[in-house]
Formats: C-alpha cells, structure tokens, sequence
C-alpha cells in the first residue's frame, strides 16, 4: 500500500493482494522507520458504522471504511473511492483510495499485483 500525502489530501494506492486482504482480514497496515525511535504507522480498518472515518493518533493514521463499501469497491471496476471529509478546517480533508497500476518504468515489477486491467490502453501507469 502506498502512501501519498499533499495540503489536505491522502491517497492511498493499494494493489490486488492489498485489497483481498483488505476484505478478507478486515485490515491492512504499512509502516515507515522515521527514527531509530519513531514509526510512522498507517491503515485501512473495516468497520460496521456509517460513513469513513479518520484520525491520526500516536503516530498512525487510521482510515476506517464501512464494510459493505469496501467489499463493493473491491468487487467493481471502480479505480477509486473518494470523499470530502471535514477537518475542523475551512477546506475539507480530500481522501482517495485507488486500485494500483503499474508504473511503465519500473522493469522486473510484478505486473500481475497492480490492476492493469483498469488502466488506460497501456495497462500502465506513468507513475
């Protein structure tokens, strides 16, 4: 799972085995050494409620999505899921989750774990 961060954005890219484990365990986590000290922990939760929910809490960001929108997501040919959410802020927190593509430069990578199929005539992504 890949993490991508801007002024009040995430997007984060997960590929196919990512997402079965997605919907089979109910959740997925990466984590980023920053500091002999410190880890930078970030997740996708499964969850009963309504709505996504996000928050950022000793180190880690969680995004929590209801179930039945991820199992749905994962079983479309939708790329991606995204959500305005609000942040305490005048602007909203913008969340992307996306099916990964494979990137056309990156020679050797395992094509078969991205979601070629969905990309565009190239199957790739340019990363």
């Amino acid at each position: 799972m890949k993490i991508r961060c801007a002024t009040d954005s995430i997007r984060l890219r997960l590929r196919k085995p990512e997402l079965q484990t997605l919907t089979e365990s109910g959740s997925i986590e990466e984590s980023v050494q920053v500091t002999p000290c410190q880890i930078f922990r970030y997740r996708i939760v499964l969850h009963e409620k309504e709505g996504v929910l996000v928050q950022f809490q000793e180190g880690a960001l969680e995004v929590g999505l209801p179930k039945q929108m991820a199992f749905n997501w994962a079983s479309s040919t939708d790329v991606g899921l995204s959500m305005d959410l609000p942040n305490g802020k005048s602007t909203a927190l913008q969340l992307l989750l996306e099916k990964d593509f494979p990137c056309i430069g990156r020679v050797g990578e395992n094509k078969q774990d991205f979601f070629g199929e969905l990309a565009d005539n190239t199957g790739q992504n340019p990363c």
